[in-house]
């Protein structure tokens, strides 16, 4: 199965592609899909897939490496899921207790995996942020809109002496006001748009999770008008109410306005301004405080020093070199042949990176305690590298020495 990216890059989109076969480290596969442009598998690592075969060296029940995806069905919940697993569990726990003695079955929500506790966390900032700045727009249009009632008092009295009803006047203003809304909406629409292909283009590639497609579509535009006319009723009723109550004796005079009434008016006008400089102080703080820490992430001591350093990735095939042996001896000859390019100081191979994780994990046991099942020893994720990778990063080791080709060292 090819990817779309794949498929267009390397074959030019050939619609003959189906069926043919192609060779993978010798060994051929037929083509039988394509998977649609625009997806996340454009958005993986993974260019393409084959079938899951598993070696000899992988048909065992001492490491707990996989992972499985299902489709729960119409009417099934999470927690029955879970309940039927646990059962499943169980019972292999029983029937092979060398293996998976107390082991059982977690069950986890795809979308809890994509988006991890940290980046929820990230976004619920980032909307509340969001939210304060539109509390702010409203308060301000709020008041914006009172004062515009007080200089349209004469209008308004005129109207209702003419007998225009209150209710009339009241939907007349909403009207303007929604309207007023929905123009900012689109336009915060089309500027937010035009924010969001910048920041995807200015993001390094799989800076976000693979699965997370960042698009507007129409459940974005629904949204958008929703909360435009939301926010142009919520906010513009008072000033509707306000404005469409005039003194019509003393607005129909030159000047005459009743004191009461502005008095009024300038405490929720003053009351709008206080609410906009809370929110405003509150959103400056929190700004504030995600700079200082965004600072203090740069200045965080890494380990290791990554000045003029130049990583690249050798893909070697499983089945190319018969014993481990020979490929040692590959490895050796290709930096060695590295550390003799000019401007070249010091080369190491490494399965991973630092701050990559690591490729590699199993049970250990420590040789002068008590001896544990294997279903219960505890676990560590190791990386393979070579000695010289500790110099060549300038990693400080802390207590002993730094390994050799003859010796093992772990961290």
């Amino acid at each position: 199965m090819l990817s779309h990216a794949l498929w267009t890059t390397q074959f030019g989109g050939d619609p003959n592609i189906l069926g043919r076969a192609l060779l993978l480290d010798g060994e051929p596969f037929t083509v039988i899909g394509v998977m649609p442009a625009g997806s996340l598998f454009d958005r993986s690592f993974s260019q393409f897939w084959r079938p899951l075969a598993f070696t000899t060296a992988e048909r065992t029940r001492n490491f707990h490496w996989m992972q499985a995806m299902a489709r729960l069905k119409p009417g099934v919940t999470l927690e029955q899921a879970r309940a039927r697993m646990d059962t499943i569990g169980a019972r292999i726990a029983r029937d092979y207790p060398d293996s998976n003695k107390n082991w059982g079955v977690s069950i986890d929500r795809y979308a809890d995996v994509i988006i991890g506790p940290q980046l929820r966390s990230s976004l619920y900032v980032l909307m509340a942020a969001v939210g304060m700045l539109l509390l702010i727009g409203c308060a301000n249009l709020a008041n914006l809109t009172l004062a515009r009632g007080t200089s349209r008092e004469r209008e308004v009295a005129v109207r209702a002496a003419l007998g225009a009803g209150r209710g009339r006047l009241v939907r007349q203003f909403l009207t303007e006001n929604v309207l007023l809304a929905t123009l900012g909406g689109g336009l915060g629409l089309l500027l937010g748009y035009a924010m969001m292909a910048g920041l995807k283009l200015a993001l390094p590639p799989f800076t976000l999770p693979r699965d997370v497609n960042v698009t507007m579509d129409v459940r974005v535009l629904l949204f958008a008008l929703a909360l435009s006319i939301a926010t142009g009723v919520v906010f513009g009723l008072a000033p509707a109410f306000h404005a469409t109550t005039p003194d019509l004796a003393g607005a129909m005079k030159e000047g005459g306005r009743g004191a009461g009434r502005e008095s009024g008016r300038r405490r929720m006008r003053s009351a709008l301004v206080v609410v906009e400089v809370a929110l405003a102080f509150m959103l400056l703080v929190g700004g504030g405080l995600l700079v200082r820490s965004f600072f203090k992430m740069m200045e965080v001591e890494l380990g290791f020093n990554p000045t003029n350093v130049v990583t690249m990735r050798l893909p070697i095939a499983n089945d190319r070199f018969a014993t481990p042996t020979q490929l040692s001896a590959y490895v050796r000859d290709m930096v060695a042949r590295i550390r003799t390019v000019p401007g070249v100081v010091g080369a190491a191979a490494a399965d991973a990176l630092p701050l990559e994780g690591f490729n590699n994990g199993m049970p250990f046991q420590i040789a002068s305690r008590e001896i544990v099942d294997v279903a219960n020893r505890q676990d560590t994720g190791f990386k393979m590298v070579q000695p010289d990778y500790f110099r060549v990063l300038g990693i400080q080791v802390v207590k002993g020495r730094r390994g050799s080709d003859r010796s093992a060292a772990a961290r």
